[in-house]
């Protein structure tokens, strides 16, 4: 005699889990499409000096720049050298293998930085240089990434697919210390398209 009761009541949960697994085994692997060369789709980015001159006046400054042209607001001191990097890099290699992002920049420059909550720890003591401190979460398909910069402001990254994966979209909200509005920039990439050997 084959007892039903509790085989049909365990059933619903255990298609539960078995569906939450799947899920997240799906979303796992959809993460990993935004492994790859991004290049940057200036059309449908925004100009980050205008958006930088946009802060400044929102703050209640003047633009006092004497550079002109493309990148005129690039090239602060070293401590807010990611700003610069998020802000004006035209390539960006992302590299996911979970919990662990490597993103890649332009003249060298790179981050690694982790989405399974760990903590940093610093010693009065240690003779490593400091480094800008970043953390990821995921919410479903989309990745925010904060930062705290050497200088001490805030960056807050949100990075999401479109175009079926071809398209990299960056949203950045950054806070230097010594800015009193935040900088907004939406950064477009193109997937860079592998070459031959």
């Amino acid at each position: 005699m084959i007892r039903l009761g509790n085989t049909v009541a365990f059933l619903p949960l255990l298609l539960s889990f078995s569906c939450a697994v799947l899920a997240a085994d799906d979303a796992g692997e959809r993460r990993t499409f935004f492994n790859g060369n991004w290049v940057i789709n200036e059309e449908l980015s925004d100009d980050p000096d205008e958006r930088v001159e946009r802060a400044i006046k929102d703050g209640g400054g003047k633009v006092r720049s004497k550079k002109k042209g493309k990148g005129r607001h690039r090239g602060g001191p070293a401590n807010q050298a990611l700003y610069d990097h998020l802000s004006y890099d035209e390539s960006l290699d992302f590299q996911y293998e979970e919990p662990e992002f490597h993103l890649g920049y332009d003249e060298g420059f790179e981050r690694v930085f982790y989405s399974d909550g760990r903590s940093r720890s610093v010693s009065a003591y240690s003779n490593e240089p400091r480094s800008d401190y970043s953390f990821a979460d995921w919410e479903g398909d989309v990745l925010y990434v904060e930062s705290t910069p050497l200088d001490a402001g805030h960056i807050l990254e949100t990075y999401q697919l479109l175009e079926n994966g071809q398209q990299l979209q960056l949203e950045l909200v950054l806070r230097p210390s010594t800015f009193i509005a935040p900088i907004t920039i939406k950064r477009v990439f193109d997937r860079s398209e592998p070459t031959g050997d």
